[in-house]
């Protein structure tokens, strides 16, 4: 079937295919594990471990702190093109929530 007619769930899947059917030495990954269905983001999650394993290098782009966290043993916090703090995930992570104001973090878990 003609790769116009596929929904952009099987799109995504099939882009996913693709670029992970390689063994890379530098993995580039963009937010790619927040798409999809709960199966299809286990499969990509465990694929992506897969594929960690194998790489030298790894580089995340993500505003998912939750997967970086799992992911990820190092990170550099990026604001507008600016390297405002890098360093062990935990505390890159913890000097970016405690710079969002506190009205935001309500707002967001309400």
């Amino acid at each position: 079937m003609p790769v116009r007619y596929y929904s952009a769930g099987m799109l995504v899947r099939l882009a996913f295919s693709i670029a992970t059917a390689i063994d890379p030495e530098i993995l580039l990954v963009d937010e790619v594990l927040s798409v999809g269905d709960m199966a299809f983001q286990i499969k990509a999650r465990q694929r992506m471990m897969e594929m960690m394993a194998k790489a030298h290098l790894m580089v995340m782009v993500s505003h998912d702190l939750d997967s970086l966290a799992k992911m990820c043993t190092h990170a550099i916090w990026l604001d507008h093109g600016r390297m405002i703090t890098a360093g062990a995930v935990d505390k890159v992570i913890a000097a970016y929530t405690s710079s969002v104001p506190d009205q935001h973090l309500q707002a967001a878990a309400a």
